[in-house]
């Protein structure tokens, strides 16, 4: 219930500043002391990752459409889009390695992660924290995905 809000909520944001554009809603300048146009960000880069056809779980049939109209409302944002169609999990891992890799350097980047797919959180049998999963397409039920912990900051996450 809660991924299903969360990407409800980001799907409408996205629409809705595509339709801001149209109503002649102006973007906000940031200006320093002297008065110049500061940019908030270089670049603006997004990984957009969508999983559907998976072998184990249930098929989302959705999801191909949603990533696109997800790229499309980020490209017209001014991203820089990579996107990654039904990874198995080490595809998946070597997706987000790579993209941090190449575009996390620069502290001037903008990064943003979109994953339309299954999730998965488990409680672990000894306490602790819950753990979340982000699952690829070869994901068993009994062996998860990629822990969304790992994810940013070369393995390390959300």
């Amino acid at each position: 219930m809660k991924k299903t809000i969360f990407f409800l909520l980001l799907l409408v944001l996205c629409f809705k500043n595509l339709q801001a554009n149209t109503r002649g809603i102006q973007k906000v300048e940031i200006k320093d002391i002297s008065g110049e146009t500061v940019g908030l960000y270089e670049e603006s880069h997004a990984l957009v990752i969508g999983v559907s056809d998976y072998k184990e779980w249930p098929k989302l049939p959705g999801v191909k459409k949603d990533v696109s109209n997800v790229v499309f409302a980020l490209k017209q944002q001014g991203f820089k889009v990579k996107t990654v169609l039904d990874p198995d999990k080490n595809t998946l891992g070597e997706a987000f390695e790579a993209f941090i890799e190449e575009h996390g350097g620069p502290l001037e980047n903008r990064l943003l992660f979109y994953f339309a797919g299954h999730g998965h959180t488990v409680k672990p049998k000894f306490g602790g924290d819950p753990m979340g999963y982000l699952v690829p397409v070869d994901a068993l039920y009994q062996r998860l995905g990629i822990p969304k912990r790992e994810v940013l900051g070369a393995r390390r996450l959300i």
